[in-house]
């Protein structure tokens, strides 16, 4: 099994290649060295969104990224977009993996994140000063 931490783009899918026939934009899509889990393609898209391409995982697939861009001149730009995309996407889910292990089991299997009502309270419980 590969490692979270080693994702990244790995290529151009080659069974879809991109295409400037007759339109005002380039589909590309992207394909990862790896699948991809659900809650990391989530982050991704969630970073992504903020884009204007709104490059975005299947989650449930998890190995393809479907973007745009307007011309040839902006496909390696936008490809550095991605692979920073990527690295925050894993960073991100490094960290609520890590904050996970650090929330007591209450029994509720919902998921915990850092941004929560639940994961900024846990955070203000676990700053607090009880010295003198």
């Amino acid at each position: 099994m590969e490692n979270i931490s080693d994702i990244k783009i790995e290529s151009i899918d080659e069974s879809r290649p991109p295409s400037v026939e007759h339109k005002t934009y380039i589909n590309l899509i992207f394909k990862l060295n790896h699948q991809a889990p659900s809650l990391w393609c989530a982050l991704f898209n969630t970073i992504m969104s903020k884009h204007p391409s709104k490059a975005k995982l299947d989650i449930e697939e998890g190995i393809h990224i479907e973007t745009w861009v307007k011309s040839p001149g902006e496909i390696a730009a936008h490809l550095e977009l991605l692979k920073e995309a990527v690295s925050s996407a894993t960073a991100e889910y490094i960290e609520q993996i890590r904050l996970s292990t650090l929330v007591p089991d209450t029994g509720d299997s919902s998921e915990v994140g850092a941004d929560s009502p639940q994961g900024k309270l846990n955070k203000i419980i676990d700053e607090l000063d009880f010295g003198s």
